[in-house]
Order: C-alpha cells, then structure tokens, then sequence
C-alpha cells in the first residue's frame, strides 16, 4: 500500500446520532480515509464488513443482541487483517483495556475527542502501511519457490521479516488454545516443515515450545492487573483449563501463579513505601 492510497473506513453503532457524529468529528478526507459503508448493528454489519473489506472499523462496546467485543472477535475470524477500533465510556475502560485480547486494535473514550481519533488514525495507518509491506516483500521471495528446497533457499535472506510476520500472527491470536504451527502455515503460505526448522534455527526451541513461552510471557503481563481472575487470563493467553495453566505457568516460571501475583503486590509495596520515604526526604 503506497502514502497516495486511500483507507476504508466503516463505522458500525445501533445510534445514529453517534454514526453521525463520526462522520462529522473529523475531515476523513485530509487523513486519507474514506468512509465505506456504515451499519445499525452488528448482525448487519458483518456482511457488509466481508463486502467491503474495510481497512478499519470503528464500533461501539455496547450495542443490542451482540457487543462491540463479540463483534469484534466474529469481524477478525472473517477479515483478520482488519483494525478495530471500539467506542467506550469511562465506566467501561478498565473492560475495554482487555478487549485488545480479542482483537481490537485499540479503543476511544466517549464523549468522542477529535484529537484522540486523528491520533488513532494515523498510528492504525501506520500499522497497516508496515504490515501490508512486509506481507508484499513476503509474497514477492515466496513467489520465486514452488517446493520445500526452493522455500529454503528463497527464503533464506528474509528471516528476519518471516520471522516478525509470525510473531505478529501469534501475538493477535494468542486466546486461540487450538492455534497450531499448521495456521502458520497457511498464513504463511510456507510449509510446516519449513517453519519448524525456522523456528528451531532462530529461537533455538520447538513452535510448540515457543508458543508456551509467549502465552506465559503474556500471562505474566495479564497479572499486572490485580483484578482479573487467574481463569480470565488463562483464556486470553489461550489456555482456558484453569489447572492445566497453573501447571503451565509454574512450569514455565518456578511458581504458581497466586505466588506470583502476590510478588508483584508485595513489589508494589516496597517501591511505594521507597517513594514515599524518598518524598518526606525532600
């Protein structure tokens, strides 16, 4: 996608006064961005979604039948390129937050600020532009193989942009529990046997094995936040059997994960207590 090209933008709320004021906010012309189609509600705004094929999307967390977030998940199973951005009170941010986990790309606080959408626009623009010319440089050096020995030969010198590829594609579907080195694979366009010596070759452990890495990685940031559950964070990192990821986190990191939390409470604690003696110091 080049800079002169222009992005598609649909805008999916059950209020018309908010579709309206959408429109109206911004100049979407001078940021580039066309708006495409709108729609009423979620169930509509599906089919229209898979028509258009929209670049972003901006919709509401709380619409009738089905939610912003539900929407959002179903919209990246049928566009999983597209971003998505959702509307939100203040009363449901901290909710909001966690909706990034299910595929949102980011969220804007009501009452709708000019400022804070030209801001979300551009980065979202920025996102695309990049991930569109990695995924261009990809499909050129796939284009010059047919078969497993040309792909190893090809793609030799452009590991480092296969290699961000699939970290992305991980990172965006990590509450998939069933994700598997074979989605790779067809994400990719590269076989699975390829992809497993690449993965042995530049993190020196199987798929499988990194996979786990990530998703506790991931967990361990989850845990930051003190008020989600331990079974809510098992299902956004992808494993939803609250024994099997206590089993996992503690393989992984040498304590359970209550132990954990309560280690970051308690290094709370000291780095407040430090503050606060540093402050009476002054």
């Amino acid at each position: 996608m080049t800079k002169t090209e222009w992005f598609r933008l649909m805008i999916v709320d059950d209020e018309r006064f908010i579709r309206n004021l959408l429109k109206k906010s911004v100049a979407w012309e001078n940021l580039g961005i066309k708006i495409v189609g709108e729609a009423e509600n979620a169930e509509k705004g599906l089919p229209i979604l898979e028509r258009l094929r929209p670049h972003i999307v901006i919709t509401d967390i709380c619409m009738a039948e089905m939610d912003g977030i539900s929407f959002s998940a179903e919209a990246k199973k049928r566009c999983p390129e597209v971003k998505i951005v959702v509307l939100t009170g203040y009363e449901e941010f901290e909710y909001a937050q966690r909706s990034i986990e299910a595929g949102v790309s980011a969220f804007l606080l009501k009452p709708i600020d000019p400022r804070e959408i030209k801001k979300t626009m551009e980065r979202l623009k920025e996102q695309i532009r990049s991930e569109s010319e990695k995924r261009e440089e990809l499909n050129k050096l796939r284009a010059k193989s047919t078969d497993e020995p040309q792909q190893k030969a090809h793609m030799s010198g452009c590991r480092p942009v296969v290699t961000e590829l699939l970290g992305d594609y991980i990172m965006k579907n990590l509450s998939c529990h069933d994700l598997s080195l074979s989605d790779l694979s067809r994400e990719a366009h590269l076989s699975t046997g390829y992809l497993s010596r690449l993965f042995k070759q530049e993190f020196g452990v199987s798929f499988v094995r990194y996979l786990l890495c990530v998703r506790i990685e991931k967990a361990k940031e989850l845990m930051q936040d003190g008020s989600l559950p331990f079974y809510q964070v098992g299902e956004l990192v992808g494993i939803p059997d609250p024994h099997y990821f206590s089993i996992c986190f503690k393989k992984q990191t040498g304590i359970a994960p209550a132990d954990y939390r309560k280690s970051l409470i308690k290094g709370k604690g000291v780095r407040e207590h430090e503050e606060c003696q540093n402050k009476e110091k002054d």
